[in-house]
């Protein structure tokens, strides 16, 4: 019809307004429609500067931390597979630590490893680390195919959003199930900013994220013990997002509900389709999970990704910092202490849950508050290799529930 609107209003968002009728189709829209409307819609002039400055700094700690990382074994394990398995060695995409070229997805997968060796990559809610899941997927599948750099912000912008909002309130709760929170949730943000490299519309981008659902996995177990499976967790969930936007690209259709539906994403990893939470950060025991979406594009949790400052697990940073900051202004002579006292949430204590926590280990430990906390009140900085077994049994932690 002659005048007939062809866009409609989303937030900020101008979305094409065959996107918002297929999205609509049946009556109330779901999550993984309403993202997918946002993120086919999302442009630069949409992002704010502060938003722009943020992505721009992940992707600059990420590849720092990367390349810092190019001599840790795991990236060398993950060379010698590809030297003897890709089939793509004169295409595909480079990676960052040799800059061999293999197929895209073993691209991303090595680059993933690259960037979470070290420990040191961007973290989200402490458990979650979006930033080596989603930028080695969008430089794999960007690279060669003249994708500009706004193209690139706006991809990372869209695939930190989906990450951060679906794991903003849900990460206690789904490591409480048994489910490493990281890998869980680290499928959807390179599903996301690889369909929007690819210039899927928003009903592929809700198909690709059915895909992942269907794709999302990670034990706890490997946390619990302290095993190596945990660093490639990340890296297969890398490859899962990108096959996911890749099928959807060629027409592979998913189920509508797969995050709140009877047995959908909500149902199997957080254990209730009613927002009932069994974990949380802050005491909540309950959210309404149809506010995921809420205020997209007004609202932008990805302005709460953290970049550690030292190589270990987040929640020693802090630690590290003030006993090393209490050192220096106090001029502290660590012989003449007889403990420590610190005051943390259980989350912080009891790592991977506090239904499973780790199993004390003797010697240096990147998820011991304690270890870290002795070492940098001797070193006054960054943990060296120091000796510090004169203070072993005097540091102790209170959980503050």
């Amino acid at each position: 019809m002659l005048g007939q609107p062809n866009h409609c209003k989303i937030g900020l968002l101008t979305i094409p307004l065959d996107d918002a009728n297929e999205c609509m189709s049946g009556g109330k829209s779901t999550i993984s429609q309403r993202f997918g409307s946002f993120a086919a819609g999302l442009s630069l002039k949409a992002l704010p500067p502060l938003v722009i400055d943020k992505v721009k700094a992940l992707l600059l700690h990420g590849l720092f931390i990367g390349l810092a990382s190019h001599a840790e074994s795991d990236v060398a394990v993950v060379e010698r597979i590809i030297a003897t398995d890709s089939s793509d060695e004169s295409g595909g995409a480079r990676l960052l630590s040799s800059g061999v070229r293999a197929s895209r997805s073993w691209a991303a997968f090595a680059n993933s490893v690259l960037f979470h060796a070290r420990g040191q990559d961007d973290s989200f809610r402490m458990l979650t680390h979006p930033g080596c899941c989603i930028i080695p997927a969008v430089l794999a599948v960007a690279e060669g195919n003249e994708q500009s750099g706004q193209d690139l912000l706006v991809a990372l912008a869209a695939g930190y959003e989906m990450h951060c909002r679906l794991a903003k309130d849900l990460v206690p709760s789904v490591q409480n199930r048994g489910f490493r929170s990281s890998a869980v949730f680290g499928v959807f943000g390179p599903t996301v900013a690889t369909a929007k490299v690819r210039g899927l519309g928003g009903p592929q981008i809700a198909h690709a994220l059915a895909l992942a659902v269907g794709y999302a996995f990670g034990d706890l177990e490997t946390s619990r013990a302290g095993t190596r499976e945990m660093t490639f967790q990340e890296p297969v969930a890398v490859q899962s997002g990108m096959t996911a936007a890749a099928l959807a690209a060629e027409g592979v259709t998913g189920a509508p509900e797969c995050f709140e539906g009877a047995l959908g994403f909500f149902h199997t990893f957080v254990g209730s389709l009613a927002g009932e939470l069994s974990g949380s950060f802050d005491g909540k025991q309950h959210v309404d999970l149809q506010q995921i979406t809420a205020d997209l594009g007004d609202v932008w949790e990805l302005l709460g990704v953290t970049m550690k400052i030292y190589s270990g697990a987040g929640f020693v940073q802090p630690i590290i910092e003030g006993c090393a900051r209490l050192a220096q202004e106090h001029d502290i002579d660590p012989t003449q202490v007889r403990s420590i006292d610190i005051e943390m949430n259980e989350w912080e204590t009891s790592y991977p849950s506090p239904r499973a926590p780790r199993q004390r280990k003797s010697g240096t430990d990147e998820w011991d508050n304690a270890h870290f906390a002795a070492e940098a009140l001797i070193g006054r900085g960054y943990p060296q290799q120091v000796d510090v077994c004169h203070m072993e049994g005097v540091t102790r932690q209170k959980s503050l529930l």
